[in-house]
């Protein structure tokens, strides 16, 4: 008499034996295409056309190799090839930029004067409780001054300056690419080759070109005659002004 375990074990080799054998014959056939066409009776200006049966197969052929389409395969560029797609891309940047004219910029640049006017009197306001402060400092410690008290002042007010003009003026620019006067004006400063300018950058063109330009006057004159409406201290600090988006 048979056990159920050989039972089940006969069943079970059946099984497998029954999908290894399936398993061989769907490796010999594959889904491809026929091509039916169109009875000969239709009319002969009618264009006979092809068919696709999804559902149609044919045995395999016994020799398939896998092929490389090489048309698919992307050609390597030439660094000539790709300078000249950044030149036009550039190209095409410049071009969608609208570049602000010099009276908005004379108005954004009138409102800055003003801010910095009364940053000015901060700074100066503000000199003589620094010197007390650091009077305190020294006498806690019995420290001595080596400087002239005249100097001492002088340097206090330039210290007092630059780090006012840095948190007011250059980290907005910077940042923000506006200041005071451009953002209530509604223009902006860009980079010639960048979207944005970096903190040197923007101090070489707010402490340093800007009141150059300034002061020779002809600051004023350049943006009416240049192609991106640049003045002097924006050529030297490669910097452009927009109309903000």
């Amino acid at each position: 008499m048979v056990s159920t375990n050989d039972k089940k074990t006969n069943v079970k080799n059946k099984i497998t034996a029954e999908i290894s054998k399936d398993d061989r014959d769907d490796n010999q056939w594959d889904f491809t295409s026929i091509q039916p066409k169109l009875n000969n009776k239709e009319p002969k200006n009618f264009q006979q056309f092809q068919i696709t049966d999804s559902n149609s197969i044919k045995k395999k052929s016994q020799n398939t190799e896998l092929e490389l389409d090489n048309a698919s395969v992307p050609k390597p560029k030439s660094r000539t090839t790709m300078a000249n797609e950044i030149y036009e891309k550039n190209q095409v940047i410049d071009d969608i930029y609208n570049y602000a004219s010099p009276i908005r910029r004379g108005v954004a640049l009138l409102i800055d004067l003003l801010f910095s006017f009364g940053l000015s009197i901060l700074v100066y306001t503000s000199a003589p409780l620094s010197r007390k402060l650091i009077q305190i400092y020294i006498d806690k410690y019995n420290l001595q001054l080596l400087l002239p008290e005249s100097i001492t002042l002088k340097l206090i007010i330039a210290i007092n300056g630059f780090l006012i003009a840095f948190f007011f003026i250059i980290i907005p620019l910077s940042f923000y690419n506006s200041s005071l006067g451009k953002k209530l004006i509604g223009i902006s400063v860009r980079g010639t080759n960048s979207y944005t300018i970096s903190i040197s950058q923007a101090i070489l063109r707010e402490l340093i070109m800007k009141p150059i330009s300034i002061l020779i006057a002809v600051g004023f004159v350049t943006p009416f005659f240049t192609k991106k409406k640049q003045s002097i201290h924006d050529m030297l600090s490669e910097t452009i002004v927009i109309v903000a988006e």
